[in-house]
Order: structure tokens, then sequence, then C-alpha cells
């Protein structure tokens, strides 16, 4: 049996107001507004800290450089990470998913006139490994320092079971469904 912790059903909001924090040098605990990026962030990369066996992200785009921090020190201690990603986003400028994919992480994609526009991780799924806590991250918000520091954005954190089965089962038909990232 996993651990068993309390649920989790957190909104996370994100707006322009936030932005000032950051520039104000504040650092996550000092900060009492309720959209200030740099807390706001730092709760989502807490829940990618905690994952044990495994991360499944979708995303249209990834290029927050603390989060890819964080995904890429999951990696490092073991943890089984998938990416999804939009082809065309995997090649943005500031994108991490070609240096994902040189480090060894497993990146899948669809070449399509059409975008995958989906935004969700899935921490430590229950359909992969049992009873052990599990989180679903969901929402607007893409994996970018512009979506975190300066857009309107929510986002859904929760252990509610039926759910983050749900999505699981969507990223599980993504992955039957999506190529090998082929990047060269």
């Amino acid at each position: 049996m996993g651990a068993r912790r309390a649920p989790v059903n957190v909104l996370v909001a994100f707006n322009d107001s936030g932005f000032r924090c950051e520039m104000k040098g504040i650092v996550r605990d000092e900060c009492y507004n309720k959209y200030c990026c740099v807390h706001n962030l730092q709760r989502i990369v807490d829940f990618l800290d905690e994952a044990r066996i495994c991360i499944d992200i979708c995303v249209y785009i990834f290029t927050s450089d603390l989060l890819a921090r964080a995904v890429k020190k999951a990696h490092d201690r073991g943890v089984v990470v998938r990416i999804i990603s939009d082809f065309d986003m995997a090649f943005y400028t500031s994108s991490h998913i070609c240096r994902f994919y040189e480090q060894g992480i497993k990146i899948k994609s669809k070449n399509s006139k059409n975008l995958m526009h989906h935004k969700f991780c899935i921490i430590d799924s229950p359909s992969r490994i049992g009873e052990i806590y599990r989180v679903l991250v969901t929402g607007s918000l893409n994996w970018t320092n512009q979506a975190t520091c300066g857009n309107w954005e929510d986002v859904l954190i929760t252990s509610h079971l039926p759910i983050v089965e749900l999505i699981q089962s969507e990223f599980n038909e993504l992955w039957k469904t999506f190529k090998e990232f082929q990047p060269y």
C-alpha cells in the first residue's frame, strides 16, 4: 500500500498582478498576494518534487525554467517521466522538449495541422502503480514563463481519484496514438 495523505483540491490562479511579486524579488513565504507567480508556481513544483514513481505530462508548450528543473530533478532521482507535447511547439526557441529528449525523458508528439492543446500533469498515477498517493494538475496554464507571470490562468490541483483516472485514461490513449518524438 502507498502513502495515505489528506485529499487535495486546490485552485491556483495567476494574473498580471502576480508579476509584481517576481519583480520585487519576493520569496515564496513572504507574499500574501493570492496571484503571486512565485508562490503559486512553487506550489506546482512542490507536487512535482514529491513524485516518487511517475509523472505524466501533457502540455502544448513547455518553456518554464522552474518547472523544467523540477521535472529534470524527478527524472534524475529515478521517477519515470513521460511527456506529450505539440510537435511544432517542441521547437519553439525556449522550449525544453528537445532538451528533455536529449536527457533521456520519453517524449511523444504528433506532427499535425491540429494543435495538441491539453494542459495537464498526473503525478504518481493510480492506474500505473496502484494505491499510492496521486495528484492531477490541470487547467488553462501553458507551462511557460509568460503564462505564470502575466496571463490570467487557472490550475486545479486535485487528488480526487475519479477525476485523476479520467485524465489518466486520456493520457494513455494519446500515448498509444502519438509517435515517439524525433527532433532530428
